[in-house]
């Protein structure tokens, strides 16, 4: 997936909730892996992850805490 695709992909969940994402998350580590995390806000003010299980579909890996990661296709951001 390419930093494009997954900041499309980051605003769109964010519509919904609170959405945070990571172009490096793996640094300095090769390949590059990406991830994005969605989290709900409840009625006490935390906020809490949200599982997302169609993003294994697009070929992401779910991590604790519910961060799904995803390998980087292209270098620029």
């Amino acid at each position: 997936m390419s930093p494009l695709e997954l900041r499309r992909l980051a605003s769109t969940l964010g519509n919904g909730g609170w959405c945070r994402h990571w172009f490096r998350y793996n640094y300095p580590l090769e390949p590059v892996v990406m991830a994005i995390q969605v989290l709900e806000a409840m009625e006490d003010g935390r906020f809490q992850p949200v599982e997302i299980p169609d993003l294994d579909r697009l070929g992401f890996t779910h991590e604790y805490p519910h961060i799904y990661t995803i390998t980087r296709t292209e270098a620029s951001t």
